[in-house]
């Protein structure tokens, strides 16, 4: 048994066998739920820039081009661009392959509609290292409170929300009908997150106030964050996701005024 739409052209059914890495995949890609024919944006990066861009049509292909980032010389990390890219933007090369970056990559005026706020909880720690396992206990407990102010707004249910963890930090998604990107939901969302960062940064965890942009990288959960050295006590570590089963989206309008 498939899920009914060409996007997701995987077996779901349940002797379906996935990788840890694939089941996270799908999850993520089931939250953002592409339209058909949608292509999403993905992007490794190594050495500490852009190395790689790949427009994937499926969730076939992406578990293609995960896999294939992964093992790409000097890999720190993969990434998607969530939210929606003008057709200019995402026919810009052959879709399903991995190109150099002089491709180049979205711009936030190829974004044309808004599917999530994002808001990413990094801990604190000193630069050029991995996160201990207390500082990313510390990521994910701002997280945890964030999450439950958020329940507070009487249009937000878990169904809404999908918590991941980066490698070295946490993050929290509401997932929106797709909105128009225009300047004045931008500036709500930045209002947003730094509000959020006035009542629940932490001298352990910090929200981050600049992810604001239509066109944020966000990890490509399933797979590793590899950014920094490895060691047994700051390790690479599994990007993981893990929304409610039964995914709702919220109209942007019922979460901002005046957008």
């Amino acid at each position: 048994m498939t899920i009914a739409r060409p996007w997701f052209d995987v077996d779901t059914g349940p002797e379906a066998e996935f990788t840890t890495a694939q089941i996270t995949l799908l999850q993520w890609f089931k939250f953002l739920n592409p339209a058909d024919g949608e292509r999403i944006e993905l992007v490794v990066m190594a050495g500490g820039k852009l190395h790689r861009v790949a427009y994937a049509m499926s969730l076939s292909n992406v578990f293609k081009l995960a896999a294939e980032a992964e093992r790409e010389p000097g890999f720190q990390g993969a990434y998607c661009v969530p939210n929606i890219l003008s057709t200019e933007c995402v026919r810009r090369c052959k879709p399903n392959l991995w190109w150099g970056p002089g491709v180049g990559r979205a711009r936030d005026a190829d974004v044309t509609h808004r599917r999530v706020v994002y808001i990413d909880v990094d801990s604190v720690r000193e630069k050029g290292v991995n996160a201990t396992a207390d500082e990313k206990e510390a990521a994910g407990a701002v997280a945890s409170q964030i999450e439950s102010a958020l329940l507070d707004h009487p249009d937000l249910c878990r169904c809404n929300i999908g918590p991941g963890m980066s490698g070295n930090g946490a993050s929290l998604f509401v997932a929106l009908h797709p909105k128009e990107n225009t300047d004045a939901l931008t500036s709500a969302i930045k209002d947003l997150l730094t509000d959020l960062a006035e009542q629940f940064d932490t001298p352990a965890a910090k929200i981050d106030r600049c992810v604001h942009n239509a066109s944020r990288l966000v990890p490509l959960f399933g797979t590793h964050k590899r950014k920094w050295p490895h060691s047994p006590e700051r390790p690479h570590r599994f990007t993981a996701f893990n929304p409610c089963p039964c995914i709702r989206r919220v109209f942007a309008e019922r979460l901002f005024h005046g957008i």
